[in-house]
């Protein structure tokens, strides 16, 4: 399996998180996302859709208020290289 780390940066995608993490799975390594305040069912959703996948894909789960898109993104830039699983 090639090594993928995908990075969402998101709020209240319930309606869209699944189909896109099925559209990612079949290369990832490491799934972080970054929950930015949602106020509906996108994080339990996400778990849901864990559960039913190859346990070699790390799934880690911050919620983080927004203050820029930038900072979001290094934020999950350094966390995404922390954990390797090798």
């Amino acid at each position: 399996m090639p090594e993928l780390t995908v990075c969402y940066i998101l709020k209240n995608a319930e309606k869209t998180i699944v189909n896109s993490l099925e559209s990612v799975k079949w290369a990832n390594e490491i799934i972080i996302v970054l929950d930015t305040s949602t106020t509906d069912k996108t994080e339990q959703r996400i778990k849901d859709w864990y559960c039913n996948i190859d346990d070699s894909v790390k799934l880690f789960i911050y919620h983080r208020d927004w203050t820029n898109y930038a900072d979001q993104r290094n934020y999950g830039i350094q966390n995404g290289t922390i954990v390797t699983g090798k």
